[in-house]
């Protein structure tokens, strides 16, 4: 019996890998009208026989490969090559929640924890409310779940400490947040017992991923990230009365505000043990209340202050609160048997209380189930000290109050709900540009109550799906000279040259009195209506004049032949007379264009409008996307993974050449456990 409780806990999120066997199929938030057809994409792009480099329909074409959150080169992504849909997207959150409770149990250990206090900590580690929000927000989770591994790695006693934590850090990387991951490796560099190699391995990680971080970089710096986007980088804040939801659920009030964070919830007996496991390391106090602080900065008068702390480039404040709890949760093992122990009455009596109070004063009766009832058994525990097995029944019903609360998150549905009959927007699947307008608050709302809205209005990347192309993206950094274009664009009538050389050849509006001009209605659906501009210009046009937003474009004949695909672009002119070539596409680093073989550089007209002189008689353009610098980061990539097994092969064997099973002359790498 012992040896299966040895086993522990961690794996039971393993099973969500049946789901669709019962027909069903994790959903919540953006799984599936985001990441989901992103997945899909990506693995069909790939099967195709094509790099999948650049995606051309969201964006006027955006950089797909730079962008983590695709995940083109992370391993457990690649289950979407040989598995259906749902089957791949369920055993991929299992696994990464089966992997953060591995880590988080493992480190518990390493803390002091026994056998009971490991267990509490895998169960709470796979039903946080902190951690099954980010099963909604799939990067967050898999970076997520490599942290305690990170952190294992770096407490290593031996030169293996170097590539393992190099390989930790790759893969946290490659998981696709790049916050959360930069996150994790301040927090390795600051409790590992020797930094220097803890810097090294670091290092070497970072190497490993160059291949895609490099390209990443300079795909933020010609994002539209930075102060300038403050308004949508402060969404997602918490307001104070927000962190009443660690004690009870559904303690998080919109207000009308957007709440990224859907649940923080510990409940009080799993918040006990975490801050008894913690109370004496006033270091990591602190930095959970730092990000706890800047989770609540925006909701308190600090937006600035947030903005110049994070450089503008964290969007969703909460996310900070998520990452804050989680550092927590390895600590609830060597707290939950402190707690067993005895210790912490004084404590437990405060948060008893103050949970009571929350729960008396909401209205909704789920709260005395999950919150209250623990919190009256831990009332009562702290009153009967000697009692060691009403304190253990506490433990129990805040983990089955935990799990209770927590599981709903995950928001298992039909499959078959998941995938309309037919086409949204059939008309619009000619492959032309569809521009909307962004969202105001209340269509945002409207947005979030279910896939339909988001299949009318479209955002994500549903329109995969559905084989629609879209003029703007809502991939996290959007390239700034397109953000800059659709922010003129959607001043109306008065700016409708932007929207016609954006290639814009559907508009899609809310149903309304009025018809643009030159504009006709198509179709009417939810509300919505699809409208397709008479006036719109094709994405490739030979034009008499430069681009000019104060003239009408005089299109000339000339272009015989053109296709922009996968990452290739091609134009062919028989033109008789001198004129500009217009290319309405997203100025991405990493284009190299040619003509008649000849390199040539674009102009840069107004927005994303990129241009070329083009003499009378034949010519041919062509355009070539590759990610930057990706030979010499590959070459980089390439030698840093070989230098991981190299490393980790040597001190392998040096181990088990000395006695000790670690370096000589050297403590072991012993961690304070006091």
């Amino acid at each position: 019996m012992r040896r299966v409780a040895g086993l522990g806990l961690w794996w039971v999120p393993l099973l969500l890998a049946l789901a669709p066997l019962f027909g069903r199929t994790p959903a919540h938030r953006d799984l599936i009208d985001f990441f989901a057809p992103m997945r899909a994409t990506t693995a069909a792009t790939i099967a195709g026989g094509t790099a999948p480099w650049l995606n051309l329909a969201n964006g006027c074409g955006e950089a797909w490969f730079a962008n983590p959150e695709t995940a083109v080169l992370y391993p457990p992504a690649w289950l979407h090559m040989v598995l259906p849909g749902p089957w791949a997207m369920a055993f991929e959150v299992g696994l990464h929640l089966a992997l953060l409770s591995f880590g988080a149990g493992c480190l518990a250990r390493k803390l002091g924890a026994g056998l009971a206090g490991r267990l509490v900590t895998e169960v709470a580690a796979w039903s946080a409310g902190p951690v099954l929000v980010t099963v909604g927000v799939l990067n967050n989770l898999e970076t997520l779940a490599w942290l305690p591994l990170m952190v294992l790695a770096s407490w290593v006693p031996d030169r293996r400490s170097t590539p393992l934590l190099a390989a930790a850090t790759a893969l946290a990387w490659l998981g696709g947040e790049p916050q959360v991951w930069a996150m994790g490796v301040v927090l390795v560099l600051a409790v590992a017992p020797r930094r220097g190699r803890a810097m090294v391995g670091v290092a070497i990680g970072v190497a490993v991923v160059a291949v895609q971080m490099i390209p990443f970089v300079v795909w933020v710096a010609e994002g539209d990230r930075g102060p300038a986007a403050a308004a949508w980088l402060l969404r997602g804040s918490l307001a104070p009365a927000d962190w009443g939801g660690v004690l009870v659920p559904r303690g998080i009030e919109t207000g009308g505000r957007m709440v990224y964070a859907e649940s923080l919830f510990l409940g009080p007996p799993l918040l006990l043990c975490a801050l008894l496991g913690g109370w004496r390391r006033k270091a990591l106090l602190a930095a959970v209340m730092f990000l706890g602080l800047l989770a609540t900065l925006p909701e308190i008068g600090g937006e600035e202050i947030f903005v110049a702390v994070t450089g503008g480039l964290v969007r969703y404040p909460a996310r900070f609160a998520m990452v804050g709890l989680a550092m927590l949760l390895p600590f609830v093992g060597r707290g939950a048997e402190a707690w067993l122990a005895g210790r912490g009455r004084m404590l437990s009596l405060v948060l008893s209380a103050l949970t009571l109070v929350l729960c008396a004063a909401g209205s909704h009766p789920w709260r005395w189930w999950v919150a209250g009832a623990p919190a009256a058994m831990m009332l009562v525990a702290a009153l009967n000290p000697q009692r060691r097995w009403l304190r253990g029944a506490v433990l129990w019903a805040g983990g089955l109050a935990m799990i209770g609360a927590g599981l709903p998150l995950i928001d298992l549905k039909p499959t078959a709900e998941l995938r309309p009959a037919s086409a949204t927007w059939p008309e619009a699947g000619d492959g032309g540009r569809i521009f909307t307008p962004t969202p105001a608050e209340d269509v945002m709302r409207w947005l979030a109550s279910g896939l339909t809205p988001r299949r009318l209005w479209p955002v994500g990347y549903l329109n995969l799906e559905e084989g629609l192309v879209l003029a703007r993206t809502d991939a996290p950094v959007a390239n700034g000279r397109l953000a800059g274009h659709l922010e003129i664009t959607e001043q109306g009538p008065i700016r409708r040259w932007w929207l016609d050389v954006l290639a814009a050849r559907w508009v899609i509006l809310p149903e309304g009195d009025g018809l643009p001009v030159r504009m006709e209605e198509i179709r009417r659906s939810g509300g919505m209506r699809l409208l397709r501009n008479l006036d719109a210009l094709p994405e490739v046009t030979l034009v008499a004049d430069r681009p000019d937003p104060e003239k009408v474009p005089r299109v000339i004949a000339g272009v015989t032949e053109w296709a922009l695909a996968a990452n290739r672009c091609h134009v062919s002119l028989d033109g008789g007379r001198h004129g500009w070539l217009w290319l309405s596409i997203a100025p991405v680093e990493g284009w190299r264009w040619t003509l008649d073989g000849r390199q040539i550089e674009l102009e840069q007209g107004p927005g994303i409008m990129q241009y070329l002189e083009i003499p009378a008689g034949r010519h041919r353009l062509e355009g070539r996307y590759l990610p930057p610098a990706l030979l010499p980061a590959a070459v980089m990539s390439g030698v840093a993974a070989v230098a991981v097994i190299v490393l980790f092969a040597v001190a392998t064997m040096r181990a088990r050449m000395t006695p000790s099973g670690g370096d000589a002359g050297q403590r072991g790498g012993h961690i304070d456990t006091r």
